[in-house]
């Protein structure tokens, strides 16, 4: 009878500091240390002042702007339109033109956005900064958006190829 309750003991301690590891450290899957938007583009903001070799009070301007500016954009977004292509196939010819209308509406709302904050990004940065904090923004757009299609075919399992125009951009 000792050894099965000895055993039983061992098998109890081992489920127990099993479980204890198990809710300590959290699943590989699980991202709740993700940034949220607004920190995202306080530190994109931030890289950006950084490459720009901006001075303490230009950064301060130029990350506060950029935030105010992505929160804008973020706004601006459209109701999400069908991804499923057999979704889009089955669009009536009405519910297409909506949604490439609603395309072109959004674009413009950008453009007005990005106008806006031009004029202020004038107000205290030169235009060759301006143009190269523009190329940066897009650049780690690109960067993250790669990362985002690498994590999503790494999780599905997947091998999609690369759109043409990353491919164009690589050579």
């Amino acid at each position: 009878m000792k050894p099965t309750l000895h055993i039983i003991i061992l098998v109890l301690a081992m489920l127990s500091t099993t479980a204890s590891r198990a809710t300590a450290c959290p699943a590989p899957d699980d991202r709740s240390d993700k940034m949220s938007r607004e920190q995202l583009a306080e530190v994109q903001g931030r890289e950006i002042a950084s490459a720009l070799s901006l001075n303490d009070t230009n950064t301060k301007k130029f990350v506060e702007l950029f935030s105010q500016c992505q929160k804008e954009i973020w706004a601006a977004a459209p109701p999400p339109c069908p991804r499923d292509k057999n979704a889009k196939k089955e669009l009536s010819e009405k519910e297409a033109e909506k949604v490439i209308k609603d395309r072109f509406s959004h674009k413009k709302k950008i453009t007005a956005i990005q106008e806006k904050y031009y004029s202020k990004y004038s107000s205290f940065l030169t235009q060759r900064q301006i143009l190269q904090a523009y190329d940066l923004e897009r650049q780690m757009m690109d960067r993250m958006f790669r990362q985002h299609m690498r994590r999503n075919n790494k999780d599905n399992g997947t091998n999609n190829k690369q759109p043409r125009a990353q491919k164009r951009a690589k050579k």
